[in-house]
């Protein structure tokens, strides 16, 4: 994915928000949509996603779960 960023980087599309795991692979990234004519792209890796309960704190990773 970090290198589709710089490839859409530099044709002019910008992002505005974008997570990161522990090893640097993108978990999810949105594109501003004002570059898109008010369309936003969004990104979501498949990877099993990081997650925090918030009554505990526990952590852990969720399943994505993609239909298809």
């Amino acid at each position: 994915m970090r290198g589709r960023r710089k490839e859409l980087a530099a044709v002019g599309m910008r992002y505005n928000g974008i997570a990161l795991d522990e090893e640097g692979k993108t978990l999810l990234w949105f594109a501003d949509k004002d570059g898109l004519h008010g369309v936003r792209l969004e990104f979501v890796s498949p990877v099993p996603q990081p997650i925090v309960d918030e009554a505990s704190g526990a952590r852990g990773r969720a399943r994505m779960s993609f239909p298809g």
